[in-house]
């Protein structure tokens, strides 16, 4: 996944699930309806999933290619899936973060199935940063050996809990050193940032 994806491929936006979240979770969209809701609705060629609207459907093959034809049919890219829920993969248990991590493969299958370049992952601060650099670190280079076998990126990013800020995930993503690896950060993350140099080098990262 390299500079210049808009040009490359056209597409300058693309729509994350999340946006339609009330509607999904209402059940008044179908997530089956989201590349066609994309396209006819706000006029956009890419999607972003999110792992909660399809969690009970990743191990089914007859589902997720009903997804690519929905998109296919539409014309739009499926992008990336957002994974929620699968565990701590910076936990003080090494065998927390491993079943967490092994938690994480059937969502590189479905990225791979569905023609996803990546799967972003949170690695959200509960404790000091200090202390889960390392465990954080060591769980995503380890989810990045097995998404490489299947072409997939794996983008770290600090969602869901209190943002260490870009240096924290700067210096994750280093220590991971594996080019699988790449950045998803959210805003909370940049604005919690000390330096503007970290941002932007953190945003040199994204590939999302």
């Amino acid at each position: 996944w390299e500079p210049g994806w808009t040009q490359r491929y056209g597409i300058a936006m693309y729509l994350n699930e999340l946006s339609l979240s009330r509607a999904l979770s209402s059940g008044q969209l179908d997530h089956l309806d989201l590349a066609r809701t994309a396209k006819t609705r706000f006029d956009v060629q890419a999607v972003e999933y999110v792992s909660r609207f399809f969690h009970e459907q990743v191990n089914d093959e007859k589902y997720l290619m009903e997804m690519n034809r929905r998109a296919a049919d539409q014309d739009v890219r499926q992008f990336l899936i957002v994974v929620e829920g699968e565990g701590r993969l910076g936990d003080p248990d090494a065998d927390v973060r491993k079943k967490a991590v092994g938690n994480h493969h059937r969502w590189v299958d479905a990225a791979e199935a569905l023609g996803c370049h990546s799967i972003a992952v949170d690695a959200a601060i509960a404790g000091a940063p200090e202390e889960q650099l390392g465990r954080v670190a060591e769980a995503v280079h380890a989810l990045c050996e097995y998404a490489e076998r299947h072409h997939i990126n794996v983008l770290v990013g600090d969602r869901i809990e209190r943002p260490a800020g870009a240096d924290w995930l700067l210096r994750v993503i280093r220590r991971v050193q594996h080019p699988a690896c790449g950045a998803l950060p959210s805003f909370a993350c940049l604005a919690a940032s000390k330096r503007d140099e970290d941002v932007v080098r953190l945003v040199g990262l994204a590939k999302g």
